[in-house]
């Protein structure tokens, strides 16, 4: 889509990104709710006018295919949070499925690009923040989702590994597919087998 525009983009493009993106909504796979959560306290729509109403990040002037802008579609979606009595700066909740830019989740976004021997071209991790900023252990590597099955079902996922997903980009996958259906299988794993706290599988 860059290049069709003709804009100049590059993975560490990505990182700037994320770098300054709170992570504010606590959904699964790492999170707590669903998308039905979400939809239930407002939805994107709830979402989209707390962003335009305290950041500057969304321009709400901009024509939708309602032919409204989008201000407009979002003026009437359910407040996700009001504001405390105790103080301007401070909000009340009304729901914990989205946490105030005040108090994410996490500071940065859920994206890091990963540079090393693993991935010389670079590689995309999703980070909750419960990870930590060091782990340690044994990396077991796929070069498809479909090796990695056959190895849980044999026992060879052990809690404490590092999980690396080769090859699912555009071109080795093909067609960007989704990785995230192993995340709960170790996620049981974690909490089954996991007897240290610093020995967190991670994607």
């Amino acid at each position: 889509m860059a290049r069709a525009a003709d804009i100049d983009l590059t993975i560490d493009d990505f990182q700037a990104v994320a770098d300054r993106t709170p992570y504010l909504a606590d959904l699964k796979p790492s999170g707590r709710y669903y998308m039905a959560d979400l939809h239930r306290v407002g939805g994107i729509p709830a979402l989209l006018k707390y962003l335009l109403a305290h950041t500057d990040l969304i321009d709400g002037t901009q024509l939708t295919v309602t032919g409204r802008t989008l201000a407009e579609n979002v003026a009437d979606a359910p407040e996700l949070f009001v504001p405390s009595e105790s103080s301007e700066a401070a909000v009340a909740m009304m729901q914990d499925v989205v946490r105030p830019l005040t108090d994410p989740i996490k500071r940065t976004g859920h994206i890091a690009i990963l540079k090393g021997s693993l991935a010389p071209g670079s590689a995309v991790a999703k980070i909750t923040g419960a990870e930590g900023v060091r782990f340690d252990g044994a990396a077991r590597c796929f070069d498809d989702l479909d090796s990695f099955y056959p190895a849980l079902a044999a026992g060879e996922i052990r809690s404490g590994m590092v999980l690396v997903f080769r090859y699912q980009g555009p071109k080795g996958a093909p067609g960007m597919p989704e990785v995230h259906r192993p995340f709960p299988l170790v996620l049981c794993i974690a909490s089954c087998m996991c007897t240290e706290p610093q020995a967190r599988p991670l994607l």
